[in-house]
């Protein structure tokens, strides 16, 4: 991924709809930003490979990729990014004025289902859970908006995936919400919470990544008005690393089956690069290919 263009073609995208098994056990899917593109192509893999957990919680960009995975939209979700990456409705400068951050979600969720379908019957059908994780900007505490629970699962995500600093707080029955990864990253806890006993955990970081622990002073914009959330966003890296080295813990206890990059290759959080990100996508595919018969062993399959 070092040069992209010394690279042969890439293979067309995939297509296709997921079929309608389910696969008990819970899906948690890493933010990200355009680094998310990873989890996109674990998730296709899944669904070519009839895995479509009867769960999935979704953390920013994850929650973003999370529902077409509900929809059961094969290569919908990287579709978005390497269509619409370079269109200013999708990402920039015009969604800050249009929209409530440097997104345009009310682009990706009105606009894109008019070319790219969108599954509305199967990501509303009560057969699958489907949650986005918030941070509440009063308590600075994550939130799970559970479709069919909170009052509009369309606002959860755009709350989810509201990037802090660059982003307004997303109101959702008059509380302010930002995105989830302010506070968890990766909410595997929820999983288990929920009684689940086989869960998938999908980040976009390789085994050993650690972020560089210091006081983000970033934070000081957020500590008029929210002050408890400018507080734990004061350290954030240091929770991050925390939650990574709980994951991989799990993971090695069996508690989770962990997908994650073999490489430290990666994207920017805002790549503009879209050959890069269908790169990434098909590390994150083809990584998850070489890993089926460890994942069907792990989830039970016969």
């Amino acid at each position: 991924m070092t040069d992209s263009k010394k690279y042969r073609p890439l293979p067309a995208l995939p297509t296709g709809k997921a079929t309608k098994k389910i696969t008990r056990g819970c899906a948690v899917v890493e933010g990200g930003a355009f680094r998310g593109v990873y989890s996109q192509g674990v998730l296709d893999a899944l669904m070519e490979n009839d895995i479509n957990m009867e769960a999935t919680i979704g953390v920013s960009a994850g929650a973003m990729s999370g529902m077409c995975y509900v929809a059961g939209n094969i290569g919908r979700a990287i579709r978005v990014n390497t269509s619409y990456r370079k269109d200013p409705r999708y990402v920039g400068v015009l969604p800050l004025f249009t929209d409530s951050g440097v997104i345009g979600f009310d682009f990706v969720f009105n606009e894109t289902p008019k070319v790219l379908d969108f599954d509305y019957d199967r990501f509303f059908s009560p057969e699958r859970r489907f949650a986005a994780l918030v941070t509440n900007c009063e308590t600075g505490k994550p939130e799970a908006m559970e479709r069919g629970k909170c009052s509009n699962i369309f606002q959860g995500i755009r709350a989810s995936a509201s990037m802090p600093y660059v982003s307004k707080p997303v109101m959702i029955d008059g509380v302010p919400y930002l995105d989830g990864g302010c506070c968890r990253s990766n909410p595997w806890d929820w999983a288990v919470d929920e009684g689940y006993e086989k869960i998938l955990l999908i980040r976009n970081r390789p085994i050993g990544f650690r972020r560089e622990e210091k006081i983000d002073h970033k934070a000081l914009m957020y500590e008029k008005e929210f002050p408890v959330l400018a507080d734990i966003m004061k350290t954030d890296a240091a929770n991050f690393n925390r939650e990574c080295e709980a994951g991989e813990k799990a993971a090695e206890e069996g508690k989770v089956f962990l997908l994650c990059p073999g490489t430290t290759e990666t994207v920017s959080r805002l790549e503009p690069d879209v050959e890069r990100m269908e790169l990434f996508y098909w590390l994150g595919y083809y990584e998850t290919i070489e890993k089926m018969d460890d994942i069907k062993t792990y989830l039970g399959f016969q």
